[in-house]
């Protein structure tokens, strides 16, 4: 595998392995190991299949035209004005969203760190200038950093399984609840999200249709993998029947390593837990910073905005979600959920699906499918968001 193309993977993986692993476990506790795995699986086939229809969809549009395309550019060819209204609608309230979940992640992990010693509005803040300073440097420093990272990802990830196995009980992960399966969905849904990525991917991947497809699916193949085993590193130790720790999570929106810290009496597996934490959301929130940036590029291209304006870009993608993170500390869960079962299955499953249904890329049934099963999650988000 070529250097970029492993840089590619990595990326793809990282973008992946963020938030999630900081919520996913909260949601799933009610539901059980099982009933987890099996969603874990649709979600990650359904954003699979929607990340290489997308993929498609960028390469078509590129053979149009010698500039770079976004979700913008696709929208406007495909629905016109209204498509790119409703895309620009779409694309900001889930990434906004999304950073809003990183920065309350990346701050509470510093702050529980640091046991206190600097205000926790004051570790959100530092969390916002290092991923803005990255993030200006741009892609090659992205990516060499990102690799580093990716590297303490793999080392704390084996630090965590390897102190939570000898505690692992396997009764705790027999239980299984599966009406409140669907419920987990719309947080896995944007577990697995890496799509805005596909654009700049295929710019740095020159095109290579084989090459982008092979790091699609094998990066996103290494956080299903690694989520699956998270949940038993989690599960296994934590019994859900006789903590309160997981019911004053899902109220509270907290992260499972708090719920780690309150309920489990193991303080190796808590200190692992908590630094694989971190590289699983810096890995994930620079990414999706960066991706953001390209896609705020497309956009004021599409309205005549033909300067780029980096610092300008920046700071419309780091201090709105910073804003709301200093003033609503409790919305990391519901950040993710709304993120997911709101605008990433009609971003990246509907709007993909009817374009390439329009152009005739794709099978018409398997289109159907998609666009049937985020209509699914969007309920699922809908009953739960009433209660």
């Amino acid at each position: 595998m070529k250097g970029k193309e492993l840089g590619a993977v990595l990326l793809v993986a990282g973008c992946s392995i963020g938030a999630g692993m900081l919520g996913v476990p909260v949601i799933t506790g009610p539901c059980g190991f099982l009933p987890a795995v099996v969603c874990f699986l649709l979600a990650w086939l359904f954003m699979l299949t929607t990340g290489l229809v997308l993929v498609d969809l960028v390469l078509h549009a590129q053979k149009q035209t010698a500039q770079e395309v976004h979700l913008i550019t696709l929208a406007s060819r495909s629905f016109g004005r209204g498509g790119v209204l409703l895309v620009w609608f779409l694309f900001s309230f889930l990434f906004y969203c999304v950073m809003t979940a990183y920065m309350l992640g990346g701050g509470t992990l510093l702050f529980d760190a640091l046991q206190g010693s600097i205000p926790l509005n004051m570790a959100l803040v530092l969390v916002a200038l290092f991923g803005a300073i990255i993030v200006l440097y741009g892609a090659p420093v992205l990516d060499r950093l990102n690799r580093f990272l990716m590297l303490g990802l793999i080392l704390t990830y084996l630090a965590l399984i390897l102190t939570a196995i000898p505690h692992i009980d396997m009764a705790y992960l027999s239980r299984a609840t599966w009406a409140f399966a669907p419920l987990c969905l719309p947080v896995m849904i944007i577990s697995f999200g890496y799509h805005n990525l596909v654009p700049s991917l295929v710019s740095y991947l020159n095109k290579d249709r084989k090459a982008i497809r092979r790091a699609i699916m094998i990066g996103s193949a290494i956080p299903l993998i690694v989520y699956i085993i998270w949940e038993v590193a989690i599960l296994g130790v934590i019994p859900y029947s006789s903590s309160q720790a997981w019911e004053k999570a899902v109220q509270s929106g907290d992260m499972v390593t708090r719920v780690l810290a309150q309920a489990s009496g193991f303080p190796w597996v808590i200190r692992a837990a908590e630094a694989f934490a971190f590289f699983a959301l810096v890995t994930s929130f620079l990414p999706v910073a960066w991706s953001f940036v390209d896609f705020l590029k497309d956009a004021a291209r599409e309205i005549g905005i033909v300067k780029k304006r980096t610092g300008y870009l920046i700071i419309c993608v780091f201090v709105p979600p910073l804003i709301v993170a200093l003033t609503k500390p409790h919305l990391f869960l519901n950040a993710l959920s709304a993120a997911g079962g709101y605008a990433a299955v009609t971003l990246f499953g509907i709007l993909p699906a009817l374009m390439a249904y329009k152009l005739k890329l794709r099978s018409r049934g398997l289109m159907t499918v998609l666009i049937l099963f985020a209509l699914f999650v969007m309920g699922v988000e809908v009953y739960s968001s009433l209660g």
